[in-house]
C-alpha cells in the first residue's frame, strides 16, 4: 500500500492549473470509461459513489469557483487512491499535458462527470457562471461550452473514447451516424449504446446507460443504416433524450423521475473524431421484475434523427455475487448470480437515411412522440417543439390498452364502417344523408379520441390549438413506435368549463404525417425520374392516372410506358433509376399474414415481402417517393416476424423519403384525383405537408360526406420538399 500512498501523494500534489486540471481530467475518464466493466464491483461502487458525491459538490451553488476547483482536485484524489485506478492513470500520466490527444479542447469531455462541464464554463468564462437547473433545458454553456480555437499537432482528434481494437467486453448496440463537412466530405459515426441486458430488482443498485456517436465502428455493431448530420460548424451538438418507463435518473446531473419530463444530455459532434459520451445513471423505482424498455430519441438541430429502444430483464436474484466478463453475461434464471453486464438487446434501431448537407431543414412545428411499454399495453406520449418551449420534452400521460398486442381486433372494425362508407357515398346521396354520414365519422373519430388521448395530453391539445389558431405553428408530425392507429380520423372533443369545445380531425386540422421511430425522418427529394405501376384491371379512373404520368415530360422528368407485372416491378425496385414510384391497383388486406397482402399485378401479385433488402437495392439507394393509390396500402399489422405491411416494409426496411397509402377503401375517382392534386401541389414548390393538406380539403369540398379525404396517410417530414428538374433547382448534393 506504500506504493499506493505515494502515488497518490504525488499526484495530489501538483499545483495544476484550470488547463491542466481539466486535461487531466478529461484524459483519465476517457481511459477509466472504457475499463470501467472489468473492474471489480467494489472498484465500480467506490467509483460510482467517488462521481456522484463530485458532481452533487460541483453543481452546488453556494460555492465559489476556487471551492468547486478544490472539490474537483479532491474528487481525482480520492479517484486516485483506488488500487485498481492506478494503471489507468499511469497510462493518462505518460501522455504528459500535452499528451498524445491534442483534441481534448475540442469539448471531448464526459458529461457522466458534472464537474468536466463545469471545469469548462470556469476556464473558459468563469465571471459569468451560473449553474444549471435541474429542469431547465440545456443552454449552451452547459453543451461542453464552446470550445477554444484547436491547437495545431498534425495528429487526428482523438475525441472520445477509441473503439479500435474493442474487445469483447466493450460490446455496444450500434448503428451509424453520417455526418456531411463542410466541403462535402462525408464523416461517418455509429451510436455506442450500453446497458445491461438483465439487472437485479433491487431498487438500490444504481446501472450507467451510456451513449455515445464514434467515428470507427466497432465489431459488435448490429446495423448497417446511416443517418445524417450537416455540418455547419466544425462541432454540432446532438440532443440525447432518454426515457426509461419503472427508473430514474439519479446522478444528480438532470435528474429526473421515471414518469416525469424526459432526460436529457447534449452531445458535442466534432468532424473528425468520437462525441461526448452522454451518461445517465439509472435506479429501478420499485422492485416489479420483468421487462423493461429503454428508448433513446436523438435530436439534431430539433429534428429527431433517430431511435434506439432497448429490452431489459429485471429478475430477482438473492445476491450480488462475483464480477462476470459482459461478453458472457447475456442471460440468467431466477435465483442465479445477476448478469448485470453487458448491452442490452435492441428491440428498434437507428435506420436508414442522409440528412441534406448544408442548412438543415426546419424541425416540425409540434412532433408527438408515442412510445410503446415492454408490456405490450401501454403507449406513452411526449411532445418536442421548437417554436413552443413549453412544451419541448413535455410529458403528456399514458394509455394502456387491454390487448395490444392485436392491433388489428382494435382497428378492424372502424376499418370495415369506414370502408363502407366511401363506396357508398357519393354524389347521389341527399343532403340529409350526407350530413348524417359525415356525423358518424365525426362519431368515429371522438370516440377514437377518448380513447387514445389520456387527460394530460387532452389538456396539452386545447394549449396546442390556441396556438395553432394564432398562426404560431401548423404542422404535426407523429413519430410512433406503433404503426397502426388512424390518427388521422381521431376529433378532439372536450367539455371543458361546461363548455363544449372540439376541434377537426387531427389530418384536416393539421398540416400531419407520420414516421416509424427508428430512422431518421428524411430530408428533401430531387425528382428526375418517374415510374407508374397500373395494371390494366377495372378501375375506371387508371387510365386518367396514366394520361397524368405521361404529362411529367413537359417537366422534364423521365417516364416510361406504365408496369404492370411482378416481375418487372421488382427489376425495377433492383436496379433503381427513379424517384417516383406510383401505384395505381387494387390491394388485399390479409389480416392472418399481413406480409401476404399482396397489391393486385397481371399475372402474379406483388407481396410486401417479396422487398426483400437485396431485391430492393435500388429502392434503398434511391430513397424514393411511393405511393400507393390502393385500398388497404398503408395498413399494418403483426405477423410471427413483427411487423408488416407495406407501410413498415418500404419505411423501416428500405428507408424511402415518403410513402402514401390508404387506411381503408377509397373511392376511385376522389383516389385519382387525390393523387393528382398532391403532385401539382409538390411541382408547385408547397412542403410535403402542406401538399397534403391542400390535397386532403380539395377532396373534402368535392365530397365532404365520404371519408376518402382522411383515409390517406403520409408518411414523410412535413417540411420536406420534393424538386423537379424543370424547377431548376434541386435538394441537397447526394439526394
Amino acid at each position: 500500500m506504500a506504493d499506493v500512498e505515494d502515488r497518490r501523494q504525488a499526484f495530489s500534489s501538483r499545483n495544476w492549473d484550470d488547463r491542466q486540471l481539466l486535461h487531466i481530467v478529461d484524459s483519465i475518464l476517457r481511459r477509466f470509461f472504457r475499463s470501467y466493466w472489468d473492474l471489480d464491483p467494489l472498484t465500480r461502487s467506490q467509483v460510482d459513489r467517488l462521481r456522484t458525491a463530485a458532481a452533487e459538490a460541483a453543481g452546488s451553488a453556494s460555492i465559489s469557483a476556487l471551492e468547486r476547483r478544490a472539490v474537483l482536485t479532491g474528487f481525482l484524489d480520492d479517484f486516485a487512491s483506488i488500487e485498481a485506478v492506478l494503471p489507468i492513470i499511469r497510462e493518462s500520466m505518460r501522455g504528459g499535458i500535452a499528451g498524445d490527444e491534442p483534441g481534448y479542447a475540442t469539448a471531448m469531455g464526459v458529461s457522466y462527470l458534472q464537474a468536466v462541464n463545469l471545469l469548462r464554463v470556469m476556464r473558459d468564462d468563469p465571471s459569468h457562471y451560473m449553474p444549471r437547473s435541474v429542469q431547465t433545458p440545456p443552454t449552451p454553456a452547459l453543451r461542453g461550452a464552446q470550445p477554444p480555437p484547436r491547437e495545431s499537432s498534425g495528429q487526428p482528434n482523438a475525441g472520445g473514447p477509441a473503439r479500435r481494437g474493442a474487445t469483447s467486453g466493450q460490446k455496444g448496440s450500434t448503428a451509424p451516424f453520417q455526418g456531411v463537412a463542410r466541403g462535402g466530405e462525408v464523416v461517418q459515426f455509429h451510436t455506442y449504446v450500453d446497458f445491461p441486458p438483465t439487472i437485479s430488482n433491487r431498487n438500490d443498485v444504481k446501472y450507467p446507460l451510456v451513449v455515445q456517436l464514434v467515428r470507427d465502428r466497432p465489431r459488435e455493431s448490429r446495423s448497417q443504416a446511416e443517418v445524417g448530420i450537416a455540418f455547419q460548424d466544425e462541432i454540432e451538438y446532438v440532443d440525447v433524450v432518454v426515457r426509461a418507463p419503472g427508473f430514474e435518473e439519479v446522478s444528480g446531473y438532470g435528474a429526473g423521475a421515471h414518469d416525469g419530463p424526459a432526460l436529457r444530455r447534449t452531445i458535442a459532434v466534432p468532424q473528425d473524431g468520437d462525441s461526448q459520451p452522454a451518461v445517465f445513471l439509472m435506479q429501478l423505482v420499485d422492485d416489479q421484475t420483468g421487462p423493461h424498455r429503454v428508448t433513446v430519441d436523438f435530436y439534431h438541430r430539433g429534428r429527431n434523427a433517430g431511435s434506439l429502444t432497448l429490452e431489459v430483464a429485471v429478475r430477482s436474484f438473492p445476491f450480488l455475487g462475483r464480477s462476470t466478463r459482459r461478453a458472457e453475461a447475456i442471460s440468467g434464471e431466477e435465483g442465479e448470480e445477476p448478469p448485470v453486464f453487458g448491452t442490452a438487446s435492441v428491440v428498434r434501431a437507428v435506420d436508414g437515411v442522409t440528412i441534406s448537407q448544408g442548412t438543415p431543414l426546419p424541425a416540425a412545428d409540434i412532433e408527438l412522440r408515442i412510445i410503446q411499454d415492454a408490456d405490450g399495453r401501454t403507449l406513452h406520449f411526449h411532445l418536442h417543439s421548437q417554436k413552443l418551449p413549453a412544451l419541448d420534452g413535455r410529458s403528456a400521460g399514458s394509455i394502456v390498452f387491454n390487448d395490444l398486442s392485436r392491433p388489428d381486433l382494435f382497428f378492424d372494425r372502424l376499418a370495415e364502417r369506414l370502408s363502407a362508407l366511401a363506396a357508398r357515398a357519393g354524389t347521389e346521396l341527399t343532403g340529409e344523408e350526407a350530413a348524417r354520414m359525415e356525423d358518424e365519422v365525426a362519431d368515429l373519430g371522438v370516440e377514437l379520441y377518448e380513447q387514445l388521448f389520456p387527460a394530460p395530453l387532452r389538456q396539452i391539445y386545447w394549449e396546442m390549438k390556441a396556438r395553432r389558431d394564432a398562426g404560431e405553428v401548423r404542422n404535426l408530425l407523429i413519430v410512433s413506435d406503433e404503426p397502426w392507429i388512424p390518427w388521422e380520423l381521431v376529433k378532439p372533443y372536450d367539455v371543458v368549463d361546461g363548455n363544449d369545445v372540439e376541434d377537426d380531425h387531427l389530418a384536416g386540422a393539421w398540416r400531419m404525417s407520420r414516421w416509424l421511430a427508428g430512422a431518421a425522418v428524411p430530408a428533401d427529394l430531387n425528382i428526375r425520374a418517374a415510374r407508374l405501376i397500373a395494371p390494366m384491371l377495372s378501375l375506371d379512373f387508371v387510365t386518367s392516372e396514366m394520361q397524368y404520368f405521361g404529362s411529367l415530360a413537359a417537366r422534364q422528368i423521365e417516364t416510361a410506358p406504365p408496369i404492370s407485372t411482378r416481375a418487372q416491378f421488382l427489376e425495377l425496385a433492383e436496379e433503381g433509376g427513379a424517384q417516383l414510384f406510383h401505384f395505381a391497383t387494387h390491394g388485399n388486406y390479409n389480416q392472418a399474414f399481413v406480409d401476404e397482402s399482396p397489391i393486385v399485378l397481371e399475372g402474379d401479385p406483388l407481396f410486401p415481402s417479396d422487398l426483400t433488402r437485396r431485391r430492393a437495392r435500388g429502392l434503398r439507394r434511391e430513397k424514393p417517393l411511393i405511393f400507393l393509390n390502393t385500398c388497404h396500402g398503408a395498413r399494418v399489422g403483426y405477423n410471427l416476424t413483427g411487423l408488416g405491411g407495406w407501410a413498415q416494409r418500404l419505411v423501416d426496411h428500405l428507408g424511402v423519403t415518403a410513402f402514401v397509402g390508404a387506411l381503408w377503401e377509397v373511392h376511385d375517382e376522389l383516389a385519382s384525383k387525390f393523387a393528382q392534386i398532391f403532385y401539382e401541389e409538390l411541382w408547385a414548390g408547397k412542403t410535403l405537408g402542406e401538399a397534403f393538406f391542400s390535397s386532403r380539403q380539395q377532396i373534402r369540398a368535392m365530397q365532404s360526406a365520404n371519408p376518402t379525404w382522411l383515409a390517406y396517410t403520409l408518411y414523410g417530414d412535413p417540411n420536406s420538399r420534393v424538386f423537379c428538374p424543370s424547377e431548376g433547382r434541386s435538394a441537397s448534393p447526394g439526394r
